[in-house]
């Protein structure tokens, strides 16, 4: 039995040897790898994508530098590079070049808790979008801004995106020095909640899309929007707010489960009225907690809405609220 014992202790003492010999070669391997170069490790991200129509918002991550020197003199400075990139098939291309952003001497790294350079990057949308000459209005959902790091040692060698090998971008380091900050949808707060409105400029359809009379209103009271579920959906009452009671003396446009789909800085009622009609809203202005939108539907009904939250809160920030 003892015999047996120390044999498992034996053996146990080799795979334990063996496993650290492994672990220590990929290490080996990998420092390998960059020992002629550097890398930026990606530490945190703080902030990684942009939400539409947020004035305010930021990409911004940790970086920390490494070389075969741990850090130590071999850093001159790195610059960060930034462009625009749209995905949207619209019609209308506003993709914008790379331009110059930062650029970051070695002094501004502060040492990390393994000693090594760290330093924060922070680009703001509206900065980015300045330097492009495009504005908040020419983004949409999907499209991204393209950040790209580019390292200086003080031999003057360069090292970005183009000259990093897999082991690097997506191993041990994260050293992609290439990063998305896609654009996307934030639902700041629910729409499911009471409104006041304002309708004016009302029209009675003629059945085929047009109007056989028009300049009706103004009208005006309350409607409520209803939780559909989910933050990206609310129920109505009436497509038409108010002006099937007004202009045709019918109840309101409906189908007993009417809703209204909510996506990035759009509105789109979802289905039928009792008269198997559909709604278009197109969104022409936001102030604030006021919203002013046109509606048609496939009859040729139509007006223009205005809005009010009765909450007080501004619309979320998506539609581009003042």
């Amino acid at each position: 039995m003892k015999k047996q014992n120390n044999f498992i202790l034996s053996l146990f003492a080799v795979l334990l040897i063996a496993s650290c010999t492994s672990r220590d070669n990929v290490i080996d391997d990998v420092l390998d790898g960059v020992e002629n170069g550097a890398v930026l490790r990606t530490t945190q991200v703080f902030n990684a994508d942009i939400p539409l129509g947020d004035e305010t918002a930021v990409w911004s991550i940790e970086i920390e530098y490494q070389d075969v020197l741990d850090g130590a003199g071999l850093l001159s400075e790195v610059r960060v590079y930034a462009g625009f990139k749209d995905n949207n098939d619209d019609g209308v291309d506003v993709n914008a070049a790379e331009v110059i952003f930062q650029t970051i001497p070695a002094a501004d790294f502060s040492p990390g808790p393994f000693d090594l350079p760290r330093a924060i990057i922070t680009l703001s949308a509206a900065e980015m979008l300045n330097a492009f000459g495009l504005t908040f209005d020419d983004t949409n959902s999907g499209d991204q801004y393209q950040i790209r790091l580019e390292v200086e040692l003080t031999d003057g060698r360069i090292f970005t995106n183009t000259d990093a090998a897999g082991i690097i971008t997506g191993g041990f380091f994260a050293s992609p020095y290439f990063y998305n900050a896609n654009v996307i949808c934030e639902f700041e707060r629910s729409i499911a909640t009471d409104y006041n409105y304002v309708q004016y400029d009302m029209g009675a359809g003629d059945g085929s899309g047009g109007q056989q009379a028009t300049g009706f209103g103004p009208i005006n009271g309350t409607i409520t929007w209803g939780d559909g579920g989910d933050i990206s959906l609310v129920t109505t009452p009436d497509y038409s707010i108010g002006m099937f009671g007004f202009v045709w003396g019918d109840s309101p446009a409906t189908n007993g489960m009417a809703t209204i789909k909510w996506f990035c800085a759009t509105l789109t009622p979802q289905g039928q009225d009792q008269y198997s009609d559909s709604y278009t809203y197109n969104i022409t202005n936001v102030s604030g907690d006021t919203m002013t939108f046109d509606w048609i539907n496939t009859w040729g009904d139509i007006g223009t809405v205005e809005l009010t939250r009765a909450d007080g809160l501004n619309w979320p920030g998506v539609f581009g609220s003042d």
